[in-house]
């Protein structure tokens, strides 16, 4: 995004902010004149400080060469960089490896050794463990404390420049830094502010008239004291020099004098975490469980009773499976003549249950199902390196290369349309984010997929080689990149399906099954039936692609359930842990008591079973679950009456005591911990009921609203556990639409409805009439013309009654 454009004499600067206030880059064109000559480049200035800050140097090669050569322009695209530029000197090989010269560390670990030139060691940037960065001429005593390390060069035998810095101390030292400081040459530089808390990297173009004709060192200095750098040091330069950032919106990219970005033996990049801010994450402890439809709807009500009865809380609906969709859908074929998935959303509340929407995203096909899109798109299937497809974990199943673009779009378009079409789904959940088990135990190839015309392509395009004849075995020079190449692109899908929803409603939640060792090292430890699978979830999570990770946690011992879980915690990043549970055969698996002490004992507050017949199949086991959960919570700061709910009892609790004027209290009141009873406290309260009842980010508006309405009880019914019931009458009516209002975060506005008893009004005697003409499926209540009579039609008619409502 261009944020200004100033004129300074000759010189004109354009600066791009990724992003508002206090972003973590910003990058600035430089564009000038000066004594006939033309000065193109680009300046990065990096903030240290910032939390979603991380600097990567190029990983040590699984072989004994220390560098192989790789374009900066394709290093940037396999990490996921947001900025990336060429780094140290080096020497080629010849053969596509290199010797890096001077020190690289990358994440602490030595790749290249600090060098000593007659005593003096190399001019180098270090990021040190305190999160604070340094230029200098810097010796291995360094490494203690060295993240990261790039380094220019310092004396040398062939020429008489003594390689000092750049810049030092806010002095320009340039004429006396390698190499060939009189010479104007493409450069790339970077250096430190003074407190250490701001990189600033630095491309100028070269070699190109009527481009720019590069610049001397001491000329390179100026610029980066003017771009703030206090120390500074000269990087690589000529034909090496690349710069290259991609924010997802904005694209900025140096012209490399080859004509291309050169393939060099090590880059510097910058990228940018969203953990935190990918998406939200449910204050509530989630109570869960995993569904399939029982392929009619005349169950579903006793189901949702039954699983209320148990204290589940979320309710886990398959809604794509075998490559069909169980809600009315506009990119997969639909399994059901009729919308199962907006019945459930709309009954679910009844019982107190929020639905969220289960995808088998990489599992498309059983015995022929999904094959109307896999005989479309035959290059997206999973493929083995024998050149095998039609590939699952079982026969009749087919998975799809979740990295495949094609894939990825589609799977981009159905979040898109359930997080659209569905305002009060509470989330999406990811299952089968993978590739299939492996289907021949008997060889030695633990990686066999997904060797399919598209990935062999694109990593050829970004490695140079066919991974099927250089990165098959882990022997093959190529292995573990093409290993990153493959994890990566089952993470991307997570982090396309995670921008959909974010961009159709940031506020619904995304959540995923995962194995918790699923990313085991390629000599199968500690897993190697784990590595198959490529399924880099550690990575989804820390991005915040994912932000909650459900780890299918389903041995037959509590301590196993207890090692996953305990591998799930040390890997979640700033994710959300509910832990995936099972009694898929009581025998062999622990009850449901000792699997929530096990959970309970690694300091989980959430969890999901598969399935939800675990519980609707035994009355016996409902009450066990209910009673443990009664008696163990954890219960919510405003669950006053530890009832496992943040309801109308709380409400009336809360505000029989606070009536607007602060007095000295203690637990559970002083939500705020300040010793009064007061403003903040209200406003803790009314944030956690907003949450409870409407939606993790907690933002109550029209969607809210409009969902009340639709909800009105019927004459002659009752619903004590209704989400939608906020005083607790047992009703969804006028008294609810009335509180709702005081709790809105947004603008609501009514809706022109029908008159449908024809009484001249458009009023709640009208929601009688339609609940009776759904109910029965009479024509009259598909106002919507789409052939069901259901929720959607309630939508049509119900905001204008809001003004009938006190």
């Amino acid at each position: 995004m261009r944020v200004c454009k100033a004129w300074v004499g000759s010189l004109v600067v354009a600066s791009f902010v990724a992003g508002a206030v206090a972003e973590p880059i910003t990058v600035t064109e430089i564009d000038r004149r000066e004594q006939g000559r033309d000065i193109r480049g680009w300046v990065a200035i990096v903030d240290l400080t910032d939390p979603s800050v991380e600097l990567v140097v190029t990983a040590p090669t699984p072989g004994p060469e220390e560098a192989v050569l790789t374009r900066t322009d394709l290093w940037r695209s396999a990490n996921n960089l947001t900025l990336a530029v060429n780094a140290n000197f080096f020497g080629s090989f010849g053969d596509g490896t290199a010797d890096i010269i001077g020190l690289s560390v990358t994440d602490g670990q030595v790749v290249s050794p600090v060098r000593v030139f007659e005593g003096q060691p190399d001019p180098v940037f270090v990021l040190k463990s305190d999160g604070t960065a340094v230029v200098d001429r810097l010796d291995s005593a360094v490494l203690p404390v060295a993240v990261d390390a790039v380094a220019g060069v310092g004396g040398s035998s062939t020429d008489s420049d003594p390689g000092t810095l750049l810049v030092s101390d806010g002095v320009n030292t340039g004429a006396t830094a390698r190499v060939q400081p009189a010479s104007r040459n493409p450069r790339t530089a970077i250096g430190v502010n003074q407190a250490g808390t701001q990189a600033i990297i630095m491309v100028i173009d070269g070699r190109q008239p009527n481009h720019s004709d590069g610049v001397t060192l001491p000329k390179l200095a100026d610029l980066m004291i003017e771009f703030g750098a206090w120390d500074a040091v000269n990087l690589d330069g000529g034909g090496s020099s690349s710069f290259i950032y991609n924010d997802g919106e904005n694209h900025f990219e140096n012209r490399p004098s080859d004509g291309q970005h050169r393939a060099v033996a090590n880059h510097l990049g910058v990228r940018i975490s969203t953990a935190g801010t990918g998406g939200v994450q449910d204050d509530r402890p989630i109570r869960g469980a995993w569904w399939r439809p029982e392929g009619t709807n005349t169950t579903l009500e006793q189901r949702l009773a039954q699983l209320a009865e148990s204290g589940i809380t979320d309710l886990f609906l398959e809604t794509f499976y075998h490559g069909l969709a169980t809600n009315d859908s506009d990119v997969f074929n639909d399994r059901f003549s009729y919308d199962y998935l907006a019945e459930t959303i709309a009954r679910a509340p009844k019982h107190g249950i929020r639905v969220h929407a289960w995808l088998e995203a990489a599992y498309w096909s059983f015995s022929g199902s999904g094959n109307y899109i896999l005989d479309a798109n035959p290059d997206w299937k999973v493929t083995d390196d024998e050149g095998n497809t039609n590939i699952g974990d079982q026969p009749g199943q087919i998975f799809v290369n979740l990295g495949h673009p094609g894939v990825q779009q589609m799977l981009s378009d159905y979040c898109t349309e359930l997080a659209t079409n569905y305002p009060m789904l509470w989330g999406l959940h990811t299952d089968y984010h993978r590739f299939p088990l492996d289907n021949d135990l008997g060889d030695n190839q633990i990686g066999p997929y997904s060797f399919d015309a598209w990935s062999r392509t694109e990593f050829q395009s970004q490695f140079g080689v066919d991974p099927l004849t250089s990165a098959r075995l882990p022997g093959d020079p190529f292995y573990d990149e093409f290993v990153a190449f493959r994890r990566d692109g089952i993470a991307q899908a997570a982090r396309v399906m995670n921008d959909a929803i974010q961009a159709a409603d940031p506020g619904k939640l995304f959540s995923g099954a995962i194995f918790a060792t699923a990313i085991a090292d390629r000599f199968g430890n500690p897993n190697p039936s784990q590595f198959v699978k490529m399924q880099d979830w550690p990575t989804m999570a820390a991005n915040g692609w994912l932000p909650i990770v459900v780890p299918m946690a389903y041995g037959s011992s509590t301590t196993s359930i207890r090692n996953d879980l305990i591998a799930a915690n040390n890997q979640k990043g700033p994710a959300k842990v509910a832990a995936g549970l099972a009694i898929i055969n009581p025998t062999t698996r622990p009850g449901v008591t000792d699997q929530l002490n096990t959970v309970y004992g690694e300091n989980i507050d959430s969890f999901v079973w598969f399935e939800a017949n675990v519980l609707t199949s035994s009355s016996a086991r409902r009450l066990e679950h209910k009673n443990y959960l009664l008696a163990n919570g954890p219960f919510q700061a405003a669950d006053f009456d530890q009832n496992l709910k943040v309801g109308p009892e709380d409400w009336a609790f809360f505000f029989s005591l606070y009536t607007g004027t602060p007095f000295p209290t203690g637990l559970p009141l002083d939500l705020d911990g300040d010793g009064l009873l007061g403003p903040s406290d209200e406003a803790l309260f009314l944030d956690a009921f907003r949450k409870f009842r409407f939606g993790a980010d907690g933002r109550v508006g029209q969607r809210e609203y409009e969902a009340v309405l639709a909800s009105f009880t019927p004459a002659g019914e009752t619903w004590p556990d209704h989400l939608y019931d906020l005083t607790g009458d047992g009703v969804v009516d006028c008294a609810d639409v009335s509180r709702l209002r005081r709790i809105l975060t947004d603008e609501v506005s009514p809706i022109t409805n029908p008159d449908l008893d024809a009484d001249g009004d458009a009023d709640e005697a009208d929601h009688a009439v339609m609940a009776g003409w759904i109910e029965s499926a009479d024509p009259r209540a598909d106002l919507n013309a789409d052939g069901a009579c259901d929720y959607f039609d309630m939508l049509l008619y119900v905001g204008a009654t809001a003004d009938q409502c006190p």
